[in-house]
């Protein structure tokens, strides 16, 4: 019998059903979805941190657990943690989901360029993310590009 798949909220690349597909993973319908008083980070991958009044965008989609387990075992993303979170669609309805958190004080490394940040923000676009956080991205990624440039 299959298992049943569990909602989770995902934020950074794994976002694109289309790469999870090409993992050999069988997402199910995504939803755009927002998760309130989070607020993102990006270093070398994406995670979230809890901050009063921010927002993460994402998309809400089902995997069994299998196919969780096969999803982050390799070793770039094994340390992200399970946590439950109630996450709302653009039209405000409640999901309660999973999303994967890297633990509290694990030390994220700063962005060595914006590859990672330009790629979310394609993706962003790509599943019809609202445009003020894509514009918020963008932001990440000028930042990014400008600390990179002061470092030269």
């Amino acid at each position: 019998m299959p298992m049943p798949p569990v909602k989770v909220f995902f934020y950074g690349l794994f976002m694109d059903p289309d790469l999870l597909r090409k993992q050999g993973l069988t997402p199910d319908k995504p939803i755009v979805a927002r998760l309130d008083h989070y607020e993102l980070r990006l270093g070398e991958r994406a995670t979230m941190l809890p901050t009063p009044g921010e927002q993460v965008w994402g998309i809400v989609m089902g995997l069994n657990e299998q196919e969780l387990k096969k999803l982050y075992a390799p070793p770039s993303v094994a340390d992200y943690k399970p946590h439950q979170i109630v996450c709302y669609t653009e039209k405000g309805d409640k999901l309660n989901a999973v999303s994967y958190i890297l633990p509290d004080g694990y030390p994220l490394l700063p962005p060595k360029n914006a590859d990672y940040a330009k790629k979310l923000l394609t993706i962003c676009k790509k599943m019809n993310i609202p445009p003020f956080y894509c514009n918020h991205i963008s932001v990440m990624i000028s930042a990014i590009e400008n600390k990179g440039n002061e470092e030269k």
